[in-house]
């Protein structure tokens, strides 16, 4: 993990602590910056999933040339292959996010903590969004295998496609599609649907 100084380096100008020949390399990659965000972009989720994944990854290709000089090879399949690999580690991380959220039920807002709190008018509403949210994924989860609410959540919730969340679970693409059907059919069923409109997170 780089330092501070570093990431600040990374994500500014060009950085000023590497030797001639891994400056070259790094201003050689820097130049298709754009090109690997559409790429890592293409891949699926959400575009602050690609702003993060490819901040990720210039952070260990200044590492690399930092600590070990020019990589041999062509850096830009050097960097290409960082890039994958932080955007399997990105999205198994979402992965096990929405996992351990799944397994929490627990309300983080305790009745007592709200009286007493000083929160403003907007931090309250967003406390009540988010128990709006939780007490539905509860719901969710009485009608929904773990599986199906994961893969649920990884598409409607982080927007990644079929076809990502098929590789990055080594699954199919038919797979996921039946496991996303079987989680709609299940959520557009009426006993769950009014009751998640109690939580007002659904469409009269």
């Amino acid at each position: 993990m780089a330092d501070d100084g570093s990431y600040r380096q990374v994500l500014g100008s060009p950085p000023t602590d590497l030797t001639p020949a891994a400056l070259s390399q790094w201003k050689e990659v820097a130049k298709d910056f754009g090109s690997f965000h559409r790429l890592i972009r293409g891949q699926g989720g959400a575009r602050h999933h690609a702003d993060d994944v490819l901040a990720e990854a210039k952070k260990k290709f200044h590492n690399h040339l930092r600590r070990n000089g020019p990589v041999s090879g062509k850096p830009r399949s050097y960097f290409g292959m960082i890039c994958k690999n932080a955007a399997k580690d990105h999205f198994n991380y979402l992965k096990k996010l929405s996992e351990d959220f799944l397994l929490d039920d627990t309300s983080p807002h305790a009745e007592k903590r709200l009286q007493d709190s000083t929160l403003n008018k907007d931090l309250l509403a967003l406390v009540e969004v988010e128990d709006r949210l939780r007490g539905s994924l509860k719901l969710l989860k009485e009608e929904l295998s773990p599986h199906e609410l994961t893969v649920f959540i990884l598409r409607e919730a982080h927007e990644y496609d079929t076809a990502a969340i098929a590789e990055y679970t080594g699954s199919t693409k038919d797979a996921v599609r039946q496991t996303l059907l079987r989680a709609n059919k299940k959520i557009r069923g009426p006993v769950l649907k009014r009751k998640l409109y109690l939580f007002r997170l659904v469409p009269d």
